[in-house]
């Protein structure tokens, strides 16, 4: 299976640029009005904030890499984030400050094998896979990730529920690492 980090390409901040054509001047004021501030950000301030956040996402993946190690065997979260700004719901702009990230990853040792789904007309639906698990048998060796019930059997087919695997496994390690970082910051002003 092919992995995520071999199909993106940057993985850098890129500094916000707007370019409006004299007839967009409408457009531009109503951006200007929605986000409270003007659109250019000082260069400076970019750079500045582009540190603080990278820093802050080294310590969360850090914690999260931790929590996985502790929790799950076998999960193995890699040592960077891919940032994905605000596109990946719709290119909204009500709230330019915030950004998405994926989390790569592997289950390691679980060979998984990537089917894609079909419309009713046996088409395929693009962009749209379900990971199935390989061998069964080592299934064994996953025993946290078992009983959270990732691995789900449809039609004697073993596949990864992804929406387990999000809601349950990445929004707990989540959740208890912001919570260790919330004690050590606490406890080490």
């Amino acid at each position: 299976m092919d992995s995520i980090e071999e199909t993106f390409y940057s993985n850098d901040w890129k500094y916000p640029i707007d370019k409006f054509s004299r007839h967009e001047k409408c457009l531009k004021d109503k951006l200007q009005n929605r986000i409270g501030s003007k659109l250019n950000i000082a260069e400076i301030d970019w750079d500045l904030a582009c540190f603080i956040t990278d820093n802050t996402l080294n310590l969360i993946l850090t914690e999260l890499r931790n929590q996985a190690k502790q929790h799950y065997e076998g999960l193995k979260i890699r040592t960077y984030f891919i940032k994905q700004a605000s596109a990946r719901q719709g290119l909204k702009i009500d709230r330019p400050d915030e950004f998405d990230v994926l989390v790569p990853f592997e289950i390691e040792g679980l060979h998984l094998k990537e089917v894609s789904l079909t419309d009713i007309s046996e088409r395929q639906l693009p962009g749209q896979i379900r990971l199935c698990v390989e061998d069964v048998a080592q299934l064994e060796r996953f025993p946290s990730l078992k009983r959270e019930g990732v691995f789900e059997f449809n039609s004697g087919t073993c596949f990864i529920n992804t929406n387990v695997l999000q809601e349950y496994v990445f929004k707990s390690l989540l959740d208890k690492a912001l919570h260790n970082m919330n004690l050590v910051s606490y406890v080490y002003p």
